[in-house]
């Protein structure tokens, strides 16, 4: 698992810091395990869990070729907006919207399917996170954009992308890339969102 065992808090935010956000994560015994794991074959997925994602909705939105997300239950997830407060509120309460929800603070959203609300910074435009209402009786999840960590955590805390989600979206010479320099070619390629999927060696090229 590429992010520490033990407790740690993460920290970030957008490039003119007008949004920052606290994730305080705890010990690996404590993490919830992702709730549509279903393959037995598969080591065990906890969250959070830090993901590339090969979908057409994240690339086009983030014009990133490999996008990349920290996904993370939504109770580790405080955000201060605007920063100058220094007052973090639970990011249910800032990067969860209601269908009338444009902006929150320096928060600006951007519904992009009818479940599904990506938020990005007004001023500056980073793109922060993405939050998708889950079924009724699910667990409320923040995928936090990897690249808006602080650089030091970044570099400390081991932030490596551990699985590839909607592989099959991919493109393939962006699949290649993700396989070759990025150093990740033994992470699981997962063909859609579910962690519990796995694409076999056999099909990856």
């Amino acid at each position: 698992m590429p992010l520490p065992s033990g407790p740690l808090t993460v920290n970030g935010g957008c490039h003119c810091k007008a949004i920052r956000y606290k994730l305080t994560i705890p010990e690996e015994s404590k993490r919830p395990f992702h709730p549509t794991l279903q393959s037995p074959t598969l080591a065990s997925c906890r969250q959070p869990y830090i993901g590339i994602c090969h979908c057409n909705s994240c690339r086009a939105s983030s014009g990133s070729l490999l996008p990349a997300w920290l996904c993370l239950p939504a109770e580790m997830v405080e955000v201060a907006c605007p920063s100058n407060t220094n007052e973090y509120r639970p990011g249910l309460e800032i990067l969860a919207p209601t269908d009338e929800t444009i902006q929150v603070g320096a928060v600006k959203f951007y519904h992009s399917s009818p479940k599904t609300f990506r938020s990005f910074c007004v001023n500056c435009g980073t793109n922060i996170s993405c939050y998708e209402r889950p079924t009724e009786g699910g667990r409320h999840v923040i995928d936090i954009w990897l690249g808006t960590i602080d650089r030091t955590d970044l570099k400390a805390k081991g932030m490596i992308p551990e699985r590839q989600l909607w592989w099959e979206d991919g493109i393939d010479w962006i699949r290649n890339m993700a396989m070759g320099e990025a150093g990740i070619e033994n992470t699981p390629r997962h063909p859609g969102g579910k962690v519990g999927e796995e694409v076999g060696k056999q099909q990856m090229k």
